[in-house]
């Protein structure tokens, strides 16, 4: 696990997760994902977070098969190019350009883990790289500061699966086992998209309980960032499961609402 901080003068930011596109496969959907990144470079208070799975990364003995993919796992990356060099079709690195200067931090996928197992490359590094944007490994726990409030966030890409909608938020429930207090948690891997909420109890410092109750409850919310895969003909329609939600979501994060100082969040999902 690795830390990252940031510090926002603004009283209001605009977090988008980013991730689970799985660029080259033919159930991408690349006008949603035009779209998503078109959202991002025009907000001006937003920035994103990327999660993992940004290309599909087929390789020979994965689950899906490397035959069906639009692009072969380098051109997911660099783009395809005709034999005068003339760019045929945009790779990831081309496409994340545009918002590139607005990436807090990206963390690695279960997808791109399949280059690291068979050769040690590690491709959302290199596109972190290409970007400029810090590569924050498997998992990373760090510090919002939106104005003078603090949130805690915890950022990993998943692991698991399940079958039904309980089973997926349980998967992303497992993570918050790594930071029990965080204000948020955010994850992908399970397509879905999802906000539960936590609770806490924890003491408050320096409190005696001579006058007011030393204990504190605290709320955080575990946060699911969805997919941009269709369903017809895809891995989920071959082992039976149900269809995923297609999208991103978009997380607000609050200094104050109407004049009173509020650790608050809200969210919005983008979906077409």
């Amino acid at each position: 696990m690795e830390y990252y901080e940031k510090r926002f003068p603004n009283s209001e930011i605009h977090l988008y997760p980013l991730g689970d596109w799985h660029y080259g496969s033919p159930r991408c959907d690349e006008k949603l994902m035009r779209k998503v990144v078109k959202i991002v470079m025009n907000d001006p208070i937003g920035y994103w977070l990327g999660i993992g799975d940004f290309h599909e990364n087929n390789l020979e003995g994965s689950t899906g098969s490397s035959y069906e993919q639009l692009l072969n796992p380098e051109e997911q990356l660099y783009g395809r190019f005709e034999n005068n060099g003339k760019l045929r079709r945009e790779g990831l690195f081309h496409i994340l350009e545009p918002i590139k200067d607005k990436c807090l931090f990206m963390i690695e996928g279960n997808h791109g883990y399949r280059t690291t197992k068979a050769s040690g490359l590690v491709p959302d590094k290199m596109i972190a790289t290409h970007l400029g944007a810090p590569f924050k490994g498997i998992s990373c726990l760090g510090k919002i500061y939106v104005k003078d409030t603090t949130f805690k966030i915890l950022a990993h890409h998943g692991h698991g699966g399940g079958r039904t909608l309980g089973g997926k938020i349980n998967v992303a429930l497992r993570i918050r086992d790594l930071a029990p207090t965080a204000d948020l948690t955010i994850s992908g891997h399970t397509h879905t998209i999802s906000r539960t909420p936590s609770v806490w109890f924890d003491l408050i410092q320096g409190a005696t309980g001579n006058k007011h109750s030393p204990l504190y409850e605290g709320m955080g919310w575990d946060y699911v960032c969805g997919s941009l895969l269709s369903y017809n003909g895809s891995y989920a329609e071959r082992k039976v499961m149900p269809p995923a939600v297609k999208g991103q979501i978009m997380i607000k994060l609050f200094h104050r609402i109407n004049g009173h100082i509020a650790k608050l969040q809200r969210y919005e999902v983008l979906d077409g």
